[in-house]
């Protein structure tokens, strides 16, 4: 039997955490992420015991396909439609037919769930990526680096440049 092929995915945002728990299913597979938690865009911050979601404040779905995975999130109890249409500049709702769906309790509740069981490293920056026989050299900030047969980049293009 082959040993398992590698995949170090850089990013754990929504795109991140979903190409990480995909391959996971056929690959042994890391994430990383500069952020001190998951979430990318789904960023949430706490003070004190409240809470603020100043990233993504809604999610919609276009598409069966991401209708059905949204639902699977309403089924973890992580997501939960919010409110249909869109609310214009004077306050006039516009019903665009299209459910707003919110984390429970916020955004990055929908992270943290795409998150779990996956080997996920935060608080790590990607200086390099070099090439090597067997694939990838991942370096990261604090000295340490990862072998990889492949590399995912998610993470936005400005912050992987």
């Amino acid at each position: 039997m082959e040993p398992e092929q590698r995949v170090v995915v850089v990013g754990a945002g929504v795109a991140g955490l979903t190409a990480a728990r995909n391959l996971s299913r056929s690959f042994d597979v890391v994430v990383v992420d500069k952020g001190r938690g998951v979430g990318g865009r789904l960023a949430t911050r706490r003070i004190g015991d409240a809470t603020f979601d100043h990233g993504a404040q809604f999610i919609t779905t276009h598409t069966p396909e991401f209708a059905e995975v949204v639902a699977g999130w309403e089924r973890a109890g992580v997501a939960r439609p919010w409110f249909q249409g869109r609310i214009g500049p004077a306050g006039i709702v516009d019903p665009d037919g299209h459910t707003r769906f919110r984390g429970v309790a916020t955004m990055n509740a929908i992270a943290k769930h795409l998150a779990e069981g996956l080997d996920v490293r935060v608080s790590r920056r990607v200086v390099a990526l070099v090439p090597s026989d067997a694939g990838w050299r991942i370096r990261l900030d604090d000295a340490t680096e990862l072998e990889a047969d492949t590399v995912v980049i998610t993470a936005p293009v400005p912050q992987a440049l």
